[in-house]
């Protein structure tokens, strides 16, 4: 086994024990960060240790050769975010705390907005245009205000599970719209950030129990185990007619290849493809550092509608960047971009711990704030959902999600629902 990859299996169990030992619950910043980071960004160097023939998601041109580099970038900005927030996140108290009320325009919201997301799905609705076509080749022309609204919707519900303690009734109803929406469009991000906040609502500040952690496993499970359905699903439709056909197929596909699908689904959303195929750009002189750029044209988009950015800065844009140098003439092909690939991207293989550093100070200080009001609330439990889907997306993406947040609060704000409460 590789030295980087047994230093990585080792730092991860030391960091997790260490910060069991600060945050004295098992569910703590470190703990949730790194499982997060497995699963995008070295589950592949894991497995292929076990299968040399697994193949990572890029193009069949970016070589093997910097694995381990790559996998090193990783292991030292694992490092600085753990450092950070290992004396940075402090629990503290707060005179005065911030709630939101009439929480129940949230839910109404989200129902509202689903009805209208499934009129929009049936009315651009092609049976005859293969899944992925047609992606925008630059960050203009993939704006799209209409979807944007619309996905509102999401939020609100997130927003909703967030600040109250849904029925048990409310949760199938959100749990099975999303399955329905996950089922006709072959989507997961939906379904992922939903069901993701209602798990870290309820594990975040509870102590481990052996029941509900084994009912909350096998939850995640089944839920898993749908998630996978749908890529094996998609790829098995491209050559198989009739759904119970197709249907046949990936339960045969599932049934005889055990460890492989076993592999497959912890390689799931990993990005090491693309982080290589940047850092390898990178290496050859292909690509030219953004120094930052690409995190200010975020910032920038919370703000100013891309329209209205110019070419160039909406051209900073993290993932178009490395679309327009690494595979501009493919439409169907979106190579989900990564965090990592956008810290290699910006700040070359030697400085990319500096997007780890960033992330780690953002979370330390939403960490010590979650307490002062609703608002801060949120957007702590907020960021773990965000950061599942979030790894496999630039900044633009990531921090349009936190915006739908700032929106919502400012509504709240202007109609008066926000109210002061002592807390102590």
């Amino acid at each position: 086994m590789n030295s980087i990859l047994i230093a990585m299996i080792i730092s991860v169990l030391f960091q997790n024990l260490l910060g069991y030992l600060k945050f004295k619950k098992i569910i703590n910043p470190i703990f949730l960060f790194s499982i997060i980071h497995f699963f995008h960004n070295w589950s592949f160097s894991f497995s292929r240790h076990f299968n040399e023939l697994q193949l990572w998601n890029a193009n069949l041109s970016v070589e093997y050769w910097s694995m381990y580099d790559v996998l090193f970038i990783n292991f030292v900005g694992s490092w600085v975010f753990f450092f950070i927030i290992i004396f940075l996140a402090k629990t503290k108290k707060y005179r005065h705390n911030t709630s939101f009320t009439e929480t129940k325009k949230l839910l109404n919201g989200y129902y509202i907005l689903s009805f209208f997301s499934l009129i929009n799905f049936y009315s651009n609705y092609d049976p005859t245009l293969a899944y992925g076509a047609n992606q925008a080749s630059d960050a203009i022309s993939a704006f799209n205000p209409l979807s944007q609204v619309i996905f509102f919707r999401v939020i609100m519900c997130i927003t909703y599970i967030f600040l109250n303690k849904p029925s048990k009734k409310t949760i199938l109803k959100i749990i099975l719209i999303e399955l329905f929406f996950s089922a006709i469009n072959f989507k997961r991000k939906d379904l992922i950030l939903i069901v993701s906040s209602l798990l870290i609502k309820n594990l975040i500040n509870e102590k481990i129990k052996i029941l509900p952690t084994f009912r909350y496993s096998l939850f995640a499970f089944f839920g898993t185990f749908f998630v996978t359905l749908i890529p094996i699903y998609r790829s098995v439709n491209n050559y198989v007619d009739g759904f119970f056909n197709v249907f046949n197929e990936v339960i045969y596909v599932i049934s005889d290849y055990g460890s492989q699908i076993f592999l497959y689904i912890i390689n799931l959303t990993n990005s090491e493809g693309v982080q290589n195929w940047t850092y390898q750009l990178v290496y050859d002189g292909e690509m030219t550092l953004l120094y930052g750029k690409s995190y200010l044209q975020g910032v920038i988009n919370m703000f100013i509608l891309r329209p209205f950015q110019g070419s160039t800065i909406a051209n900073w844009q993290g993932a178009y960047y490395f679309k327009s140098l690494a595979d501009p003439d493919n439409p169907s092909q979106g190579w989900d971009f990564t965090f990592t690939a956008e810290a290699i991207q910006n700040f070359g293989p030697r400085f990319s711990f500096i997007s780890y550093g960033i992330l780690g100070l953002f979370i330390a200080n939403l960490y010590s704030k979650r307490n002062k009001g609703d608002l801060y609330k949120i957007l702590y439990l907020f960021t773990w959902p965000v950061l599942i889907i979030g790894f496999r997306m630039d900044s633009t993406s990531v921090f349009r999600l936190y915006s739908y947040i700032l929106l919502l609060y400012l509504y709240f704000y202007l109609s008066k629902n926000i109210k002061k409460l002592d807390t102590y």
